[in-house]
């Protein structure tokens, strides 16, 4: 039998207290601050020691593309839905120094997108508009137009004949 009475001193004690104080304080510290199952520190322990931000870092690789998504429902073409469209015309011939006017009219069922008047034949000077390009039939506010109207006064100096136009759509 070994003898530690020979060994044992105030100095050994001293150190091994020491050192048994210092591995426990260690481990409570670790049990505080790490997770124990993965060895990784707490997120609550980081944000605590979060400092300032640092600079970005490199744009990382583009992924691969998505899946292509489903199509979407088919929408109505530029006319409200119709399917028909036309343009009708009317020719009103202007003696100098007359007024002139006429009204283009869409057939039953359709209605006015839109129109304009234009010089067929005649001198365009001194041919004077009074509403220029035309305007809808009935020209009231919030009614449906079924036609297009046109009128002039011809100071050219000769005989002009000018075409009236309505664009009119249906279903």
């Amino acid at each position: 039998m070994i003898h530690l009475n020979r060994h044992l001193s105030y100095a050994n004690v001293v150190a091994t207290l020491a050192l048994v104080f210092a591995m426990s304080g260690s481990a409570i510290a670790a049990k505080h601050y790490l997770i124990t199952s993965t060895g990784q520190i707490k997120p609550s322990v980081l944000r605590k020691l979060q400092g300032t931000t640092g600079k970005a870092g490199a744009t990382g690789l583009a992924g691969a593309p998505g899946a292509n998504g489903t199509n979407g429902t088919n929408g109505t073409n530029g006319t409200d839905g119709a399917t028909h469209v036309v343009s009708h015309y009317v020719e009103a011939t202007t003696l100098n120094g007359n007024d002139g006017q006429a009204e283009a009219d869409c057939s039953a069922g359709e209605h006015a997108t839109g129109g304009g008047v234009v010089l067929t034949n005649g001198v365009i000077t001194k041919l004077w508009y009074f509403q220029h390009e035309g305007g809808p039939v009935p020209n009231t506010q919030g009614a449906a137009p079924t036609g297009w109207s046109g009128s002039w006064f011809n100071e050219s100096g000769s005989t002009d004949t000018l075409r009236v136009y309505v664009i009119c759509a249906s279903p």
